[in-house]
């Protein structure tokens, strides 16, 4: 697989959303090109660019929660490990289930989820996203989230 350079879209830019999450289609060892080398090339370029804020957001199906020790999660966990030492303000978002409905705009978010509802509306993923690189709250910090019954910029101020 040729490696392609998409450094310069990181040019002028003061923070980087990644959204982590190799298909389960991508085949034997396409997750780790996916969810390893890639946040590896996106962190660098980051640095190299001047970026100063990095969100990282990784997909935890019900599946993999159950099985934490995969091959799979652990290189979603390695790549995570790698942001946490590089001199840039991080923050790891592990999502449960995206799936295609209509934002509530409230969600459960916290180090760990005990009651995970295995699902969360894409809308209100990107409004965490989005919220979360102005929520100090959050700064250097790993969380899960899912839908919830609490407003997104209350549950991550709680955080």
């Amino acid at each position: 697989m040729e490696k392609r350079d998409f450094s310069s879209a990181f040019s002028g830019c003061e923070a980087v959303i990644y959204l982590s999450g190799a298909s389960p289609r991508t085949g034997e060892g396409k997750p780790i090109l996916v969810d390893h080398q890639s946040v590896i090339d996106s962190v660098e370029a980051a640095k190299k660019h001047g970026v100063k804020r990095f969100v990282l957001m990784n997909t935890m199906r019900a599946k993999e929660m159950e099985s934490l020790d995969s091959s799979t999660n652990g290189v979603k966990y390695h790549s995570e490990e790698l942001l946490r030492q590089e001199k840039l303000t991080y923050t790891v978002i592990r999502t449960s289930m995206p799936v295609d409905k209509p934002g509530i705009g409230k969600v459960e978010a916290g180090p760990s989820i005990v009651h995970d509802k295995g699902e969360i509306p894409k809308e209100d993923i990107a409004s965490v996203l989005v919220k979360a690189l102005d929520t100090k709250e959050v700064y250097n910090k790993t969380f899960h989230v899912t839908s919830g019954e609490i407003l997104i910029d209350e549950a991550l101020q709680r955080l």
